[in-house]
This record gives C-alpha cells, sequence and structure tokens, in this order.
C-alpha cells in the first residue's frame, strides 16, 4: 500500500486503514487525478470583485471612503480570513506609501487613510 501524507477525508482514511489491516477486503476505488484537488506551490494574486481592478486599488477605494472600512467589510469584499486582512493592512504602508488609521470602537476595528 502506497503512503499518503494526508487523507482526502475521513472515509477514506478508515477505509485504507481497514484494507491493511485485513487484506481479503478489496479497496475502494480513488477518485481520478483530475478530480482530485491539487495543492499548488507559490501564491496567487486573489482577483478582485470589480472586473480590472486590482486588490490595492478596491481596498484604497474602500479606505479613502468617510469613516473608512471596518475589518468584517474587508473580509467580506475580498473573501479573505482577518488575519490576512490584517497582513495586507500592516504592509501598504512599507510597499505602497499609504497612512493607514486603525482603530477600535466597540470593538470593531476600523482602517481608514489619513
Amino acid at each position: 500500500m502506497k503512503s499518503v501524507r494526508k487523507f482526502e477525508s475521513r472515509e477514506v482514511a478508515v477505509t485504507r486503514i481497514w484494507a491493511a489491516l485485513s487484506p481479503d477486503k478489496p479497496q475502494v476505488a480513488r477518485k481520478p487525478k483530475a478530480a482530485r484537488k491539487s495543492a499548488t506551490s507559490g501564491r496567487k494574486q486573489p482577483k478582485a470583485s470589480k472586473a480590472g481592478a486590482t486588490v490595492r486599488d478596491e481596498a484604497v477605494e474602500l479606505l479613502s471612503r468617510a469613516g473608512g472600512v471596518t475589518l468584517p467589510e474587508l473580509m467580506k469584499a475580498f473573501k479573505w480570513q482577518a488575519h490576512s486582512v490584517r497582513g495586507f493592512m500592516s504592509v501598504l504602508p512599507s510597499r505602497h506609501g499609504f497612512k493607514i488609521e486603525s482603530s477600535k470602537v466597540n470593538g470593531v476595528r476600523t482602517y481608514r487613510i489619513k
């Protein structure tokens, strides 16, 4: 039996373990390679929701609003997790020269361009 690093699902794991313990039982067929998810190496640039706009341009547009933009709004706009948004916000000043003001009101983090 070929060793694996990670099982596709719990059912596949149980099936493989039982097959290894009792060799008289047939193995369950795996999904074809084309149907499996493949791990990609390197980072992909997330796509912006508006046609032709980059993530940075869309973020600057949201940050330029009068009240700024909240963390949950950014998470929803880019379909990112909170730690990804915070990381992105931390590199805007150093890589793109924007000055970002961050404040927390009633437990909600808000960002805006100074």
